[in-house]
């Protein structure tokens, strides 16, 4: 069984029995979604969100939930009617957090810019609508120190290096997490952790591929009965990166600097590649975290 939908690039193949696996549709996503098979009958249900929440802070229709696989809730805010900037007061408990933001505008050049401290991560690919779970998709990973300040101020700005931009309709969502898990915090391990949380399902890392100093890492996602996760890790000094499956290009293009955890579902087989654009720095840092559902 194979499902199509406007987020995947190619289509997803399923080697379920029943309606024992479920893919997740953001709110606000637009598009149409196609069950199909070679042989036999597909069956697609859908289901809706009742009232009840996990344990956190429920804020603006976003939970922000209290303890993810390896993570702990700081704060969370999600800003309403085209507020310029959002600013997340919160202090680590920890020695990493990871920061999970959100936006919904209509903008289509909008680029989230991402503030903690003398640290700044940038991420393209316009805005989607806000998640039900904050913590259901990518996140911006970072070394901190017990007792610091990191607060987080998040704005959009139309492309990479344009003006801020403040459309009437933009809603942010930032979500500040401790890491609780056992990966030396700044490290790539820290960024591809043995098991993580991605759209309701936890996930272990089977494979990776690293490269520095090089203009490409290449990756082949491993043979299962069912999608791949496949968590991105970027280190660069000037040259922007472009993620690719199967050679084609993905929604998320990451800027300079940008150090984080961008996350796409890929077929068995596929190839995942990052690639540089511009000039490669020897401390230049890719990786690719390829991780196999387990729940």
């Amino acid at each position: 069984m194979v499902l199509d939908a406007p987020t995947t690039q190619q289509g997803l193949a399923y080697d379920v029995p029943d309606f024992s696996d479920y893919y997740y549709w953001a709110p606000g996503s637009t598009g149409r979604l196609t069950v199909r098979a070679e042989a036999g009958t597909p069956g697609l249900a859908i289901y809706t969100l009742g009232d009840p929440r996990p344990e956190g802070l429920t804020t603006g229709g976003v939970t922000f939930r209290q303890s993810p696989a390896g993570l702990e809730l700081l704060a969370g805010d999600v800003s309403e009617g085209g507020e310029r900037e959002v600013v997340v007061p919160a202090t680590s408990t920890t020695r990493g957090i990871e920061l999970y933001v959100d936006c919904e505008t209509s903008a289509d050049e909008a680029y989230v810019h991402l503030e903690l401290g003398g640290r700044s991560a940038v991420e393209g690919g316009g805005c989607g609508g806000l998640p039900v779970d904050a913590s259901s998709g990518g996140s911006f990973a970072f070394p901190t120190q017990i007792g610091e300040d990191v607060s987080a101020r998040v704005y959009l700005t139309d492309g990479p290096r344009g003006p801020r931009i403040a459309p009437s309709d933009l809603r942010l969502s930032v979500g500040v997490y401790a890491r609780t898990g056992p990966e030396n915090p700044g490290s790539r391990e820290s960024y591809l952790p043995a098991t993580l949380e991605h759209e309701g399902h936890v996930w272990r890392r089977v494979s990776r591929a690293d490269a520095t100093g090089e203009r490409e890492v290449e990756g082949i996602a491993p043979d299962g009965a069912r999608p791949v996760l496949a968590q991105l890790y970027l280190a660069t000094a000037e040259g922007r990166v472009t993620a690719l499956v199967n050679g084609e290009r993905g929604p998320t293009r990451m800027a300079a600097g940008t150090s984080g955890g961008p996350v796409t579902l890929v077929q068995p087989g596929q190839t995942v590649t990052l690639r540089i654009s511009g000039s490669v720095d020897p401390d230049d840092e890719l990786s690719i975290g390829f991780y196999e559902q387990v729940d």
